[in-house]
């Protein structure tokens, strides 16, 4: 029985690390490896793998010192958020610009029309 349930687990980890869990809360999903993300994905409590399958932890711990395609598309969304960030930040800023020019194309307008009221006639 431990040997199966030690093969489902070690079956879970690898669907894990290569990205393509399968348990609902995985599928999809990047997912960090954890003791209870590795139980969950073999279906069974993450207390079997702390009393009886101690291997699977130290297997766990080796999974996060390396890159897999959850962490990879982990650091992709971090550095695409950082974007869409600084994209908003510009627009903010465009936007300040645009009602900056607007004010001072309306003050230039009144400059115009003081000096000749007949200006606004003749330029539609």
């Amino acid at each position: 029985m431990q040997i199966r349930v030690e093969h489902g687990l070690r079956q879970a980890l690898a669907r894990l690390i290569e990205g393509r869990g399968q348990h609902s809360a995985h599928v999809g999903r990047p997912t960090r490896i954890t003791p209870a993300s590795v139980a969950r994905e073999a279906g069974c409590s993450r207390n079997t793998i702390y009393t009886t399958h101690r291997l699977i932890l130290d297997a766990i711990k080796a999974a996060n010192s390396r890159p897999t395609p959850a962490t990879d598309l982990a650091l992709e969304i971090g550095k695409l958020e950082q974007t869409i960030r600084e994209l908003r930040a510009v627009v903010r800023q465009m936007k300040q610009d645009k009602q900056r020019l607007a004010s001072e194309n309306l003050g230039l307008l009144q400059r115009v029309l003081a000096i000749d009221p007949t200006a606004a006639r003749s330029h539609p």
